[in-house]
């Protein structure tokens, strides 16, 4: 799963896969409709395509692609006795049919055209097939992980575990160390944290698949970070935040550590009473970030003290 889902670079291959799923599978349930195995791939196929162009907010693609989803979803329905794989898709249906219309309420109304989901439900079935499942059990494990350590539930701790259990068992995916790093920095194990962002830096340097900028950015500002504040040590702060800024612009992420390294080299410039690097430096954050968050207000005011709104 690519770290940065705005890449497109591997759209034609991937959707070239998902087409080939689909034409398959509907052969075979054309053939016979009482074929939950066609229906699963089906369902499958299409949420992957759902989920994709969702994460791109392109809604009216996902919405098209979660309906036909949902369609073969609820035919292969039937056979969820046979195998814990058929209650994947309905584990993160009922669960995300719920977050959705949380978290976007002027989706609310396309979501009339589709069944209520049930929040508690969604997690007990992930949970099943997490330990049972054998084709989607790791993405399960995954799903539930991310969904534990979200705002919304907030059980770092269970989510915290759940990340261990995953990189043990893949200890070279990125996208399993990136969430273990981030879990580890929120519950304050930061021994772990640093373990973790410096072999994430240190794959990412020997070119191992998936670790791309994403890693690198996240792991640069964690290192950044703990050299600050628990070490006490600026100067090699200032590097990582700096590595941690590159990596951001690689990516074309310039949002969230982005913005989080930009202030703190303000911060630190300011603490040098280096006043024209900490204006450069915060005139980015009000740039970049959000005017709700405590950053871009923090940053308003030095520029307001010291006479500056813009880099230079």
């Amino acid at each position: 799963m690519p770290s940065n889902t705005a890449n497109q670079q591997y759209d034609r291959v991937f959707f070239a896969y998902l087409d080939t799923a689909i034409v398959k599978a509907q052969r075979l349930y054309d053939a016979d409709p009482a074929n939950y195995e066609a229906s699963f791939f089906l369902a499958a196929a299409y949420g992957f395509d759902a989920r994709l162009h969702a994460e791109r907010c392109d809604w009216r693609k996902a919405t098209v692609s979660s309906k036909r989803s949902l369609t073969y979803l609820q035919k292969s329905r039937a056979a969820n006795g046979l195998s814990p794989e058929f209650g994947f898709g309905e584990g993160l249906f009922n669960y995300y049919a719920v977050w959705i219309g949380e978290q976007y309420p002027w989706l609310r109304p396309v979501l009339l055209f589709f069944p209520k989901g049930n929040r508690e439900t969604g997690l007990a079935q992930l949970a099943t097939v997490a330990r049972q499942g054998f084709y989607t059990g790791t993405e399960a494990r995954f799903f539930r992980m991310r969904i534990l350590g979200s705002e919304r539930e907030n059980k770092t701790e269970e989510a915290l575990a759940a990340s261990r259990s995953l990189t043990q068992d893949f200890p070279d995916n990125a996208c399993f160390a990136r969430s273990l790093a981030t879990l580890c920095f929120t519950e304050g194990d930061f021994p772990a944290c640093e373990r973790t962002s410096r072999d994430l830096l240190a794959k990412l340097g020997q070119g191992l698949p998936g670790y791309e900028g994403t890693s690198g950015r996240v792991a640069a500002y964690y290192l950044g970070y703990l050299l600050q504040n628990r070490d006490r040590d600026p100067v090699l702060a200032a590097d990582y935040y700096r590595r941690c800024i590159v990596f951001s612009e690689t990516v074309q992420l310039t949002t969230g550590y982005y913005v989080f390294a930009h202030a703190a080299l303000a911060r630190l410039a300011a603490q040098q009473q280096d006043v024209a690097t900490a204006c450069r430096y915060y005139a980015v954050v009000v740039a970049k970030a959000g005017k709700h968050e405590a950053a871009y207000q923090e940053a308003r005011a030095y520029l307001r003290r010291h006479g500056s709104s813009r880099p230079g």
